[in-house]
């Protein structure tokens, strides 16, 4: 519930909460997962290690932490903007552009807009130009 309230208030969007859900259960499953794993690594590594190695390993082992539970956020949250706004299927190369493709550059072509009466026209490979 903390993600899905967390991913809801820092969407600029006003977006339904039933799709902050998929992203949320990601981020908590993740969490769950390197708690665990960090829990394993104290137990296992940290205990038996002489009180110097052990602060370094302890400070090591705080910032790994926080590093991997960043980039959950990140990723479950890429999640949520994926599934709500259709961004798949996408191509590995980019000689064959998916239309998901194309909506993801023209999206990233706008975000650089920075007036409100400046118009980005994107043209694409193989799709005529279109102005927004």
């Amino acid at each position: 519930m903390l993600f899905v309230a967390a991913f809801k208030v820092l969407t600029e969007k006003d977006i339904d909460w039933k799709a902050m859900v998929p992203g949320a259960a990601v981020a908590g499953i993740g969490f769950t997962v390197i708690q665990v794993l960090g829990g394993w690594y104290v137990t296992r590594v940290i205990n038996n290690a002489s009180q110097t190695y052990g602060t370094f390993a302890v400070v090591l082992g705080l910032l790994t932490l926080l590093y991997l539970m960043a980039q959950v956020v990140v990723y479950a949250a890429e999640i949520n903007v994926v599934r709500h706004e259709h961004l798949w299927p996408r191509g590995l190369v980019m000689e064959d552009l998916t239309d998901a493709d194309r909506r993801a550059l023209e999206r990233y072509a706008h975000v650089e807009e920075r007036l409100p009466d400046q118009e980005i026209e994107v043209e694409l490979p193989g799709s005529p130009a279109t102005p927004t």
